[in-house]
């Protein structure tokens, strides 16, 4: 439903007598006009999108949250598996495009291009019929001059082929996925979690950017599914970095990025007990735990890199409408911590050390950083230790 006042623009959602969704629009162009019987607006256009309802300046979204309990019935140890998943959807980076399969993510020096689009590039027919139930939304669109947004922003093209799935596959929003505390539910069933003020300023670009893609390759879209699909993907930031299937290098970069809905019930923690591995031998990820775990405990994981400082996090968690409340935060336990030098990767300064003493009280305390950065294990603070061979 849509209602007009003076300049703002209210669009309500209304789910039996509750509003779930709240957004308020500044309205910026005078072709907004009248309210029509049905509830959409009318205007000098009546175009679907935003040409004629004009597009957003600020937003407030508030929606109730699915509630799920991230917590175990039985103890954990340090390594040991709690899911591993698939990805939801998935995209390779366009650096790494031509280089790596779109479907399967591994490297080939034979990549066979889709004779349509010639975007997407494939190891093998398998691979290429595996894909098509996603890829078959966007070849027609990606068979013309694609939007520069498109090609730069990666974030963006997962979200856009998302967005065709939730639209084009039938099931894709109403399939039932289970959960860590068992209980199972659609992407339908999942509600945006509120969003602040602050947060969405910062973020209105993919708003906005989302809209300009669909208006420039043609695609029919009202403005609440686009606003609530990229809130959606928004609340399941960060997405998981994907590196490539197969390699064995420790610390490679990542290759892509993927949708894993695991993740997205998962509370954080700078102190985290568990952390996302890439399994290596296919697109799955799997959750580990990182130190014993008791029943009844709380699952947590670090939603920003620790190798940042206590600023740095919050400003970051910020921009996720978080606060973390662990012990590290709180009491600032890693003030001593130099994470400069971990960040650089300059883990040894010009000087040269006159003893074996001066070098073993260096490294002493280059562990010492890393244990209150990362605590006991993460993969991450295995990338960090191999920097220390010498």
């Amino acid at each position: 439903m849509y209602v007009l006042s003076g300049n703002e623009l209210l669009i309500t959602t209304r789910e039996t007598t509750r509003v779930k969704q709240l957004i308020l629009v500044n309205v910026i162009s005078p072709k907004v006009g009248s309210i029509l019987s049905d509830g959409s607006i009318g205007g000098e256009e009546d175009v679907d999108g935003y040409e004629s309802r004009e597009y957003l300046r600020k937003l407030v979204i508030e929606k109730t949250s699915l509630k799920m309990s991230s917590k175990l019935s039985k103890p954990l140890s340090p390594g040991d598996v709690i899911t591993q998943d698939m990805p939801l959807i998935h995209v390779l980076n366009m650096s790494s495009k031509g280089k790596y399969c779109d479907n399967c993510f591994k490297r080939s020096d034979q990549l066979k291009r889709c004779s349509k689009c010639l975007r997407m590039y494939y190891c093998g027919k398998e691979c290429q019929k595996n894909d098509w139930k996603y890829h078959k939304n966007e070849c027609p669109l990606l068979r013309h001059e694609i939007p520069e947004l498109l090609l730069f922003n990666d974030w963006l093209r997962l979200w856009f082929r998302f967005y065709l799935s939730v639209k084009k596959i039938p099931t894709f929003a109403t399939k039932k996925h289970r959960l860590i505390d068992g209980s199972e539910v659609s992407l339908n069933d999942m509600k945006v979690d509120d969003i602040h003020v602050e947060a969405i300023n910062g973020r209105r670009h993919e708003f906005e950017s989302s809209h300009k893609v669909l208006v420039e390759l043609g695609v029919r879209h009202e403005p609440e599914e686009v606003i609530h699909w990229v809130s959606f993907l928004y609340s399941c930031d960060p997405l998981i970095p994907m590196a490539s299937v197969g390699s064995v290098e420790i610390g490679v970069e990542p290759i892509g990025i993927g949708l894993y809905l695991q993740h997205r019930f998962i509370g954080h923690s700078c102190q985290p007990n568990c952390a996302f591995n890439d399994n290596r031998k296919d697109l799955s990820m799997q959750l580990r735990a990182m130190r014993p775990i008791a029943v009844g405990e709380d699952i947590t994981f670090n939603r920003v890199p620790l190798q940042m400082n206590r600023t740095d996090r919050q400003n970051a968690l910020k921009m996720l409408s978080i606060v973390c409340e662990c012990d590290k935060c709180v009491h600032h336990l890693d003030r001593d911590v130099d994470y400069e030098r971990f960040q650089t990767g300059d883990l040894f300064p010009d000087q040269v050390f006159t003893s074996r003493t001066q070098i073993m009280a260096h490294v002493w305390k280059l562990l010492t950083d890393l244990d209150i950065m990362f605590g006991a294990f993460h993969p991450m603070k295995t990338v960090l230790l191999n920097l220390l061979t010498f």
